[in-house]
């Protein structure tokens, strides 16, 4: 927190510009929150998904864990929610005016997630999932359709190694067009919370 809010450097005992370095907004961290509804996320870290957020974030950002109230209280600038059981009213409230405050909330798609529907999503979620791998289904896990201009992928080019083996369906509407990321070889969409697999 001290080292984010220097504004610069100056050499001590020495005057003049040259002996000032000025710190911008590159030089700061930022600071992620990952909720989880788990007091220790490593008890058994390779199957918690707060592990991998945590490690693949830790190089270029400060992480802090734990309960929603513990979080808020550092002012983070992006909290995560992974695939935990869904959130009460106050936790609710809490976030909707952290968001309103300018904070960016991120929450993924997963088995939990499909199972209660979450206050945050653009689009009416159906209860439960679709499951494309294992022995009782009979489709193959699906491509991604290229994305369109209006979709904030437009300029990411999809791997091939990249396909969709489950996912979390939206309910059908007639706005649902105009809030879709992604389209699906076989046509559902994906919401802006897909659960993306590699294959």
């Amino acid at each position: 927190d001290i080292y984010n809010k220097a504004a610069y450097l100056q050499l001590a005992n020495h005057t003049g510009a040259g002996t000032v370095y000025l710190l911008d907004a590159r030089y700061r961290k930022k600071t992620v929150g990952i909720l989880s509804k788990r007091d220790d996320i490593r008890t058994a870290p390779l199957i918690e998904s707060e592990y991998y957020l945590s490690n693949a974030l830790s190089p270029f950002v400060n992480i802090i864990t734990g309960n929603l109230d513990d979080i808020l209280a550092q002012e983070p600038s992006m909290i995560i929610f992974s695939d935990v059981s869904g959130l009460n009213e106050n936790d609710n409230a809490d976030i909707e005016n952290w968001i309103k405050s300018g904070g960016l909330f991120v929450q993924f798609a997963g088995t939990s997630f499909s199972q209660s529907i979450p206050s945050f999503t653009p689009v009416k979620l159906r209860i439960g999932g679709r499951a494309l791998d294992g022995s009782m289904t009979w489709q193959d896990p699906l491509k991604i359709k290229e994305f369109t201009e209006n979709s904030p992928f437009q300029d990411i080019k999809i791997p091939d190694d990249v396909s969709i083996k489950r996912m979390v369906l939206a309910e059908p509407t007639v706005d649902l067009d105009k809030k879709t990321w992604a389209k699906l070889d076989d046509g559902p969409h994906l919401s802006p919370h897909p659960a993306l697999k590699r294959a």
